[in-house]
């Protein structure tokens, strides 16, 4: 009897096998098609593959962090329709930051870019502070930050250019919230 059991249980041993490897062959190819989509970001690419490939990057959320984390640092010279508000020459490393950031941060005024929690030298230790939290959830605490930040300044200066820095960001973090609240804290 024992070995009929054994037989029977077999197929559903290689079939749990085989979900568990599927389910790895698609997180590796999600890797793969991220990887494709930051190469394509390079400068001797067309300006729709390079568009395309930073559609691919920011629609991607926090799937694709890992893949832009590790390019951050990337001095491969980025498609020039890629600069954004940047100055000079960007590079696949600022255009893969630029992506991260927008999507944990939001955009901010120029005037109140020191505000910004990520940087380019923090990101990897970041990261590896927050990737179990959903991204309404990484949103929501950089919000918080940003505007802690800015109310500190505020209460040391009390200058009109850190009083708007203080409104700006109770706004973007009300903005934030209301987006949790429509969205719940698990949705990616």
């Amino acid at each position: 009897m024992r070995g009929l059991n054994h037989l029977r249980t077999w197929p559903l041993l290689l079939a749990s096998v085989l979900v568990i490897a599927a389910g790895c062959g698609s997180a590796r190819d999600d890797e793969r098609s991220y990887e494709k989509a930051v190469a394509s970001l390079a400068a001797d690419n067309g300006v729709e593959t390079a568009q395309s490939g930073f559609e691919t990057l920011a629609l991607a959320e926090t799937k694709a962090f890992p893949v832009l984390i590790a390019h951050v640092h990337d001095s491969t010279r980025a498609a020039f329709s890629l600069q954004g508000d940047r100055i000079g020459d960007p590079t696949v490393g600022s255009v893969c930051f630029q992506i991260l950031q927008t999507e944990v941060e939001g955009e901010f005024p120029k005037s109140l870019l020191d505000y910004h929690i990520l940087t380019s030298a923090y990101v990897r230790q970041w990261w590896e502070q927050h990737k179990t939290k959903s991204l309404p959830e990484i949103r929501l605490e950089s919000a918080q930050m940003s505007l802690d930040m800015a109310k500190k300044d505020y209460a040391k200066d009390k200058l009109k250019s850190t009083e708007y820095a203080v409104k700006f960001l109770t706004e973007h973090l009300k903005e934030v919230q209301d987006e949790l609240k429509h969205k719940g804290p698990d949705e990616h």
